[in-house]
């Protein structure tokens, strides 16, 4: 019945600087903010969600992952084994997380119960745990879900009310908990430390516990988590902290803090909000980006709730990337190297995965022979303008958070190009983003006018010459596709590289696009 993580921890985790550890988002709610042995129960655990530290034999636990199936819960006496098995090895401090199937949820309560523990609010997990690549976990208690609801998830706004109303209420919330099939149960001992008591300011005076709502990105072996950290009593959050998820990932916590010193200013004055940040050393030695809260409503929620405003808010991105680009901008001979950087390099790894990849390639290469030596500004990038990192707050500049991918002189274009196209996903739910990029940048598009104009507006302010145009779209979905396939997991779609087959068949209709 127990199935331990794959491997042993020792007696700490490792610093940031050590290669090979990684952090489950699990772990996250743990007064530690890290299990250092952990025990998995059940065989339904997603493998992005399961602990990489294992609780030997008869080990205490600082973490219990209990994931039934639905046949080991129907299964005589599987659950109470469980429970006789949590009750054994939970430490002190310990946490239990439940993923159980939503029928089997009351028994598995009883069952803690039973043995003394102490249930917490539950955890819902948005879209839900499985697939796990990128949830939002938020806990089940008003203000971090009334929050989140508002903010941070997409739904329609009919939806959005009836859940901040049920939020509200404890009978409400208990609906919520047994209803959603993404709730988890989380259960302790008594006089257990408060969850997440490692975003506390060690320097503070004692205060009650608070709460965090975790939204984990997790790209094929790499994971980063953004926590907005809850006071004890407030209605939203005070602070947002960025943690590294794997060890490879940890070393963009500094490199995000410089990249914002250094070309936030510019960004704010061209119009956008920008968040301040410091870097925190975590209790167990990891590095994490501490964040300033910036106010509204991630733009992917947004613009699911108001699919109609996706042009006004089009022509918002465009007037400050414009901006930024324009005070950012250095004009000079496009570097071969450069082009061989951004374009073929790239296109050559997705080669084997591309139609007509040969064909392709020659284009490219003979489009960035002619290029080079031509004038072109180098731009200060965001690099990774999802809706998901836009903030919309009113009629008050946007907000632009997560700027670890940001460079300080890259090609134009990439920005606008990638932002319009995920603008048109975003008002659609994200379920096609082929689509979305057909509508946008391919004759016919239901968008292609409105992002033409805009287009054309920043090739001509920037005086970007039309061939240069053409590479600089193209090399944006190629980083982008490349970067997907490296992430991705086996059977898993890949959005990006749909784009890119699309830009290999129809690079003409583009070209002519971008010429008109």
């Amino acid at each position: 019945m127990v199935d331990s993580a794959a491997r042993a921890a020792g007696v700490g985790q490792p610093p940031a600087d050590v290669a090979g550890w990684r952090i489950s988002p699990l772990e996250l709610p743990h007064p530690d903010g890290v299990a250092r042995r952990a025990l998995v129960l059940g065989s339904a655990c997603p493998p992005t969600l399961r602990p990489a530290s294992a609780a030997a034999p008869g080990e205490i636990a600082d973490l219990v992952v209990l994931a039934p199936s639905a046949r080991e819960c129907r299964a005589p006496g599987w659950l109470a084994g469980a429970a006789d098995e949590i009750a054994r090895s939970l430490a002190d401090d310990g946490l239990v997380y439940v993923l159980a199937p939503r029928r089997a949820r009351p028994r598995v309560e009883r069952q803690l119960r039973a043995r003394g523990l102490a249930l917490d609010p539950p955890m819902l997990h948005f879209p839900n745990w499985s697939p796990p690549r990128h949830q939002i976990i938020v806990p089940l208690a008003s203000a971090p879900a009334s929050f989140a609801f508002a903010k941070l998830i997409a739904l329609s706004p009919l939806r959005r009310r009836l859940a901040r109303a049920a939020c509200g209420l404890p009978l409400g919330r208990r609906l919520l908990a047994r209803l959603l099939p993404g709730a988890a149960i989380v259960a302790r001992r008594p006089g257990a430390r408060p969850l997440f008591d490692w975003l506390r300011d060690p320097a503070a005076p004692p205060a009650p516990a608070g709460g965090a709502i975790i939204s984990a990105r997790q790209y094929g072996a790499e994971g980063t988590a953004v926590l907005h950290h809850f006071a004890a009593g407030a209605r939203a959050p005070g602070a947002i902290f960025k943690q590294a998820l794997t060890a490879n990932m940890a070393a963009g916590r500094r490199a995000e803090a410089d990249l914002l010193r250094r070309l936030g200013p510019a960004a704010a004055a061209a119009g956008a909000r920008v968040p301040q940040a410091a870097l925190v050393e975590t209790r167990a030695g990891h590095l994490a980006l501490r964040q300033t809260v910036l106010a509204g409503r991630s733009a992917a929620a947004w613009l699911a709730a108001h699919p109609g405003e996706v042009d006004a808010l089009a022509e918002r991105l465009a007037d400050w990337l414009l901006g930024w680009n324009a005070a950012t901008a250095r004009r000079a001979p496009l570097d071969p190297a450069l082009l061989r950087v951004a374009v073929l390099a790239p296109a050559q790894r997705l080669a084997p995965h591309l139609d007509g990849a040969p064909a392709y390639l020659d284009w490219l290469q003979r489009r960035c022979v002619a290029a080079a030596g031509a004038l072109a500004p180098l731009v200060a990038t965001h690099n990774d303008l999802t809706m998901w990192n836009i903030l919309v707050d009113g009629r008050a500049p946007l907000g632009v958070i997560d700027w670890e991918l940001a460079r300080e002189a890259d090609l134009p274009l990439a920005d606008l190009g990638y932002a319009l196209a995920d603008a048109v996903a975003a008002a659609s739910g994200y379920r096609d983003r082929l689509a979305a990029f057909e509508s946008c940048f391919l004759p016919g598009g239901d968008h292609a006018p409105l992002v033409g104009r805009l287009m054309r507006r920043a090739t001509s302010a920037l005086a970007i010459a039309p061939e240069v145009a053409t590479l600089c779209l193209h090399a944006t979905w190629l980083r982008h596709a490349a970067n997907e396939t490296g992430k991705k997991l086996p059977g898993e779609a890949h959005p990006m590289l749909a784009v890119v087959r699309t830009l290999a068949q129809r690079r003409f209709d583009l070209e002519r696009q971008v010429a008109e």
